[in-house]
């Protein structure tokens, strides 16, 4: 499909920044019939020593299982992989300390499999991670849940909706 003038692209339309301070669940619920949309992150961070989580879910609701997730530092030896399959789930990122910003990217590869991928920055260390995963669900994703595994809330950070059109 062509956009105005026989010009093809891409249109990106940015959602507002949420405060998530304080929230122990976040989620962003309607998200359009695309191929690919990004959430983006500023200083996220928990309010206790513990690993953060993802769900994605379709019309039917929240998944929680059959999840393949990986994640660890860039650069080292350290590189994880996560054994959660209720849940996308960081591993090596538990610090009170640690905020993130980074922009995480959903890409439907084929027949509703997605592909979640994310690097991050930390900012009390300058490190660099990796939170990977692929989970396929059974209509378009249209909802995302974000949680401290736990259940401790967040301590700060924003969040953002993207979502992304082939022209």
């Amino acid at each position: 499909e062509f956009g105005a003038a026989g010009e093809t692209g891409r249109k990106l339309t940015y959602g507002s920044w949420v405060s998530i301070a304080g929230s122990t669940l976040v989620e962003f619920t309607s998200i359009a019939d695309t191929n690919e949309f990004y959430i983006d992150w500023s200083e996220v961070g928990a309010s206790t020593d513990s690993e953060l989580g993802l769900s994605i879910g379709d019309t039917n609701g929240y998944v929680d299982s059959g999840y393949h997730n990986s994640s660890g530092y860039l650069g080292t030896s350290s590189s994880s992989s996560d054994t959660a399959v209720n849940r996308f789930e960081t591993e090596g990122t538990a610090s009170t300390s640690q905020h993130r910003s980074g922009r995480m990217r959903f890409l439907n590869t084929y027949g509703n499999e997605y592909v979640m991928e994310m690097f991050f920055i930390v900012s009390s260390e300058g490190n660099v991670y990796r939170w990977s995963g692929t989970k396929t669900t059974t209509a378009a994703v249209d909802r995302v849940k974000f949680f401290v595994v736990g259940g401790a809330a967040y301590d700060q950070g924003y969040m953002r909706y993207v979502k992304v059109e082939d022209l």
